[in-house]
This record gives structure tokens, sequence and C-alpha cells, in this order.
């Protein structure tokens, strides 16, 4: 699968979860089997270094879910940074999506 880019935006300050769902067939209807996944998100400033790494396993609704803390909101500089997301199947990673990670407004 060749990764996706989608540029992600969020309000600095934000601890609501950034939601992903992934769906296959022809039409894109059909949810992705994430049997034995997790999913890992990497955000990078704007110079390459690192910002954030997180990984949790899917919902049971096959949503992967990444809840923010404050101090990893706090983490990530405002302005234009960058992340990967990739999917985990024991020592096989393929990354599913990239793009710029904007952070916004905020304190």
């Amino acid at each position: 699968m060749i990764p996706n880019a989608y540029p992600l935006e969020i309000f600095k300050g934000q601890v609501n979860p950034l939601h992903f769902g992934f769906f296959t067939g022809v039409n894109a209807d059909e949810a992705l089997d994430m049997t034995g996944s997790r999913f890992r998100l990497v955000v990078y400033d704007a110079v390459g270094g690192l910002c954030l790494s997180t990984e949790v396993d899917p919902d049971s609704d096959n949503i992967v879910r990444f809840p923010l803390t404050v101090a990893q909101g706090d983490a990530i500089p405002a302005g234009t940074n960058r992340y990967e997301l990739a999917r985990l199947i024991g020592d096989n990673m393929e990354t599913l999506a990239y793009g710029p990670f904007k952070v916004v407004g905020g304190r």
C-alpha cells in the first residue's frame, strides 16, 4: 500500500483524540482488517526534531484514536510540523499516512 498524504490541523492545547479510519475495497467501503495491529503516530517539528511518538491499539469499532494529553499537545510547536502514521504488525511496519501537521492558535 502506498502511504497517503493528508494534512492535519489541531488547535494548540487541544486534548481531543485524533481519529483515523482505514478502509479498503473497490469503493473504499470495507473496514481494513486490523487484527493484530498497533498504530504509531510520530510528529516532528519543522527542523526534524521529535515532538511526539505514541502507539495505540485500534478501538473495537475499527477506528484508531490517539488521545493527546495536555503535555503532549504542548510539546508540539505552533506552526507547520510533519507527521507519520504507521501500522505495526509484529516486526512489520507500514506507513499509512503522512503530511503536514499544523498547530494553530491556543495558548
